[in-house]
């Protein structure tokens, strides 16, 4: 991809695929070492923000998880274990309530 007008194509091509997205996007020119920058607008809260809450015990040096967060990992043990060769039975215990953890 020599030609600067390739290039320069390639980053069109690339603006109008984005113009629909509601964040702000800003792509620079690609470089000589062929590299394009993007940076994009975050418009929701991070997977850590959003299945984490702040600790009750240290009031918010810590995180715990919350339950749909801890069930789901849970049943992915689950099923990890019991797709295992040679494998009859799983038992799980599990509290119902987690001791605070920090």
């Amino acid at each position: 991809m020599t030609p600067v007008r390739h290039q320069r194509a390639v980053e069109n091509r690339l603006r109008e695929a984005v113009r629909q997205d509601r964040a702000r996007i800003q792509i620079s020119h690609i470089s000589r070492f062929g590299l394009l920058e993007m940076s994009r607008q975050r418009l929701s809260p991070s997977l850590g923000e959003s299945s984490h809450h702040v600790c009750p015990r240290c009031s918010g040096t810590g995180t715990v998880r919350d339950n749909e967060s801890l069930s789901l990992s849970i049943l992915r043990l689950i099923e990890e274990e019991a797709l295992k060769e040679n494998t009859k039975e799983v038992h799980a215990i599990v509290r119902y309530r987690s001791p605070p953890i920090c």
